[in-house]
């Protein structure tokens, strides 16, 4: 005889075909997957109750369970695999002794607290509203089930395989390779402009669809260029170079600390250079980075930053296109660099 499933087992995926639409009964569940009827209903109404309550429920003239929200599942930054196990630590909680108990409530609160504080994390410029957590649990939603996405931002409207949310500079994005099809007649780019892994600011967002369609992407070669990205000037189908840049030597614990720099690579190389204001030789250690933009897009904004505190070493092309940045900042002011120097 077959072993009966726990219904913990079998509820999430359960969760799921209710979130797309399917109604199904106690009893077609208690068939197809070997599970008691009693214990499925007992532990599926604990579940809906703590997290699912407004998302379905019990048809009384069919018997069968319906959602009442279209694919609530795209709303939920929880998985329904941590909703299940989070409703069973709470049902239990006396199992943990009279005084502990006040303290699983206080623990599961806390992980759904992280839960959307692992996807907002960073300090970042820009605010999370109730609409923007939407878009980030959708987004969420869909690169955990691999569904292809569409939506309209400045650029028009956007084909996508989402694989990430990554901060930069304090912004937003959804990385991800940008699909062309003539199916999507809305898509005003020529071809060329896509079929290609990119950055989309996420506040930018409208209209975003979950398609029915699932996609299979080797993002491999992404992830590896990622850990070197500064900003959203980033690209993988470049390729990268490799630079190497002079960083005062005070300056070099704060690179340490701070993840913005986690693709830096210190060497043991160093130069002294004449500082002419005050007569002494300053530190410069040498750092190697990566860069990705044929234009220096990703590396050019963190060095005018720091600047005069990181030079450019022995690199004519970045050197130039820095100091041309600064003519046209100069320009737009009506100020010429010799009179600033």
């Amino acid at each position: 005889m077959t072993k009966k499933k726990k219904a913990e087992e079998v509820i999430p995926d359960v969760i799921r075909r209710l979130s797309n639409n399917e109604a199904i009964s106690t009893s077609d569940i208690s068939k197809e997957y070997n599970v008691s009827e009693s214990s499925f209903k007992e532990r599926l109404k604990d579940v809906r109750e703590t997290f699912y309550e407004h998302f379905f429920e019990p048809d009384k003239g069919t018997g069968k369970w319906v959602r009442t929200e279209p694919s609530f599942l795209e709303k939920m930054l929880l998985t329904p695999e941590e909703t299940v196990v989070l409703t069973g630590i709470l049902r239990n909680r006396k199992s943990f002794g009279e005084k502990l108990a006040p303290w699983v409530d206080i623990i599961v609160d806390n992980y759904v607290k992280r839960t959307k504080t692992s996807v907002f994390k960073q300090d970042v410029l820009e605010k999370i509203d109730d609409d923007l957590e939407i878009v980030f649990a959708r987004l969420k939603y869909a690169i955990e089930e691999k569904r292809k996405i569409k939506f309209k931002n400045n650029d028009g409207y956007i084909v996508m395989y989402p694989y990430k949310i990554i901060n930069l500079e304090y912004y937003w994005y959804i990385l991800g390779y940008e699909d062309y099809s003539e199916y999507w007649i809305e898509i005003k780019k020529k071809p060329e402009m896509t079929n290609k892994v990119k950055t989309f600011t996420i506040a930018n967002i409208r209209d975003l669809e979950i398609l029915d369609d699932t996609y299979k992407y080797d993002f491999y070669k992404t992830e590896k260029e990622l850990k070197n990205a500064m900003n959203a000037f980033f690209s993988v189908d470049d390729g990268s170079e490799t630079i190497e840049l002079l960083v005062v030597n005070w300056l070099e614990d704060y690179i340490k600390r701070a993840p913005y720099f986690s693709g830096w690579r210190k060497t043991d190389e160093y130069e002294l250079i004449k500082d002419e204001k005050y007569d002494k030789d300053i530190k410069y250690i040498v750092y190697e980075i990566k860069s990705s933009n044929k234009y220096y897009q990703d590396v050019i904004p963190t060095i005018l930053k720091y600047i005069p505190h990181i030079r450019v070493r022995n690199d004519e092309k970045l050197a130039t296109q820095i100091f041309d940045e600064i003519k046209k900042f100069a320009n737009a002011h009506n100020r010429r660099i010799e009179d600033i120097v």
